[in-house]
């Protein structure tokens, strides 16, 4: 996921309940070395005497954890357990509220997860059905379609493999897909500098969501041939029509060749809530043998960097550029909210 945040495990540790971690590291496992390590505070070599899958869930389950434990994702986790009628600690901090929810309430943890990671900028290919559509989306459909999903991703190569969670919402379909990746050789730095090789299977995580109201089908999907299938099996399994989403939409939504303009600068229309508007993050190809593609990233801003670099824009080939803006909005008495 491109949006989750690194998991600093010793400041981790210091914002959740020492027991409730314990409980959760060592479900199941009876080990009095490693609960003795964890009782001195030495969780980096607690995770690392673990079984490698044991330690690649937690250390997952963890990192989910992590991701939400912020503003816009306790939002999202307050206003799921108000409505479950589920009690909680008014006074709990991000990480304890997200850690017991993630502890004794799984599910609610796992919706609310999904939904912020929807939410997060994932790119999506939308489609409009090519005629109109009446049929009602049932329980039983969707879960025929998550089926054939799992089927046809069984048949791939290294027998790869996939979890599904779908939601029946008032206004939209969503399935949330994880497929087992391949293995991976990464290498890591403990906290002695020490270089450690580590043989993972990552998850890749792809997104079906329909919108009954609009007819619009959404598909997020790391690879071109998964986003085919995907579409096609909506459309047989939910329609009984293969092609119904055949033509997506043009993506085109923005188009990055103002920035050639060395005089270009973000407006912003009066009387908006907007404070300003600045470019963070700049990924293009350059006439370079060395670096052939470039990646800039500053909280600062972009353009500033492009002009020290002398990088010269005004000649550079910006139709696979991607880019990440961010804008700040007016906030009455504090610091304003960043998007």
């Amino acid at each position: 996921m491109p949006y989750t945040k690194h998991l600093k495990l010793e400041q981790f540790v210091r914002q959740v309940d020492p027991e409730q971690l314990k409980r959760f590291v060592f479900k199941d496992l009876a080990s009095e070395a490693l609960v003795a390590l964890a009782d001195a505070g030495k969780w980096f070599d607690v995770l690392h005497q673990l079984d490698g899958r044991r330690r690649e869930y937690i250390e997952a389950e963890l990192s989910k954890v992590n991701d939400i434990a912020n503003e816009n994702g306790m939002r999202m986790l307050l206003d799921r357990l108000s409505s479950a009628n589920v009690p909680f600690d008014t006074e709990a901090t991000p990480h304890q509220l997200a850690f017991s929810c993630r502890l004794e309430h799984p599910e609610i943890f796992d919706h609310v997860y999904d939904r912020y990671w929807l939410e997060q900028g994932q790119t999506f290919v939308e489609y409009q059905a090519s005629k109109a559509i009446g049929a009602t989306i049932t329980r039983e459909a969707v879960d025929r379609l998550a089926q054939a999903i799992k089927d046809q991703a069984g048949q791939e190569a290294e027998s790869r493999r996939c979890a599904i969670r779908t939601y029946l919402e008032e206004d939209r379909s969503v399935l949330i897909i994880h497929h087992r990746g391949y293995r991976q050789l990464i290498e890591e730095v403990d906290e002695q500098d020490q270089v450690i090789p580590r043989i993972v299977r990552p998850a890749e995580l792809s997104a079906v969501i329909y919108e009954p109201r609009t007819g619009k089908l959404k598909i997020h999907a790391r690879k071109q041939h998964v986003q085919e299938r995907l579409r096609t099996l909506v459309g047989e399994l939910l329609f009984e029509n293969r092609e119904l989403f055949s033509d997506p939409e043009s993506q085109e939504i923005y188009s990055l060749e103002p920035l050639k303009d060395p005089n270009f600068t973000f407006d912003v229309e009066a009387g908006d809530p907007i404070e300003g508007v600045k470019l963070t993050e700049l990924s293009l190809h350059l006439p370079m043998e060395t670096y052939p593609r470039v990646t800039l990233q500053t909280s600062s801003g972009v353009m500033l960097a492009v002009e020290r670099l002398g990088l010269g824009l005004t000649t550079a080939d910006l139709k696979d550029a991607s880019a990440r803006i961010q804008f700040r909005f007016t906030s009455k008495g504090r610091k304003g909210k960043r998007l």
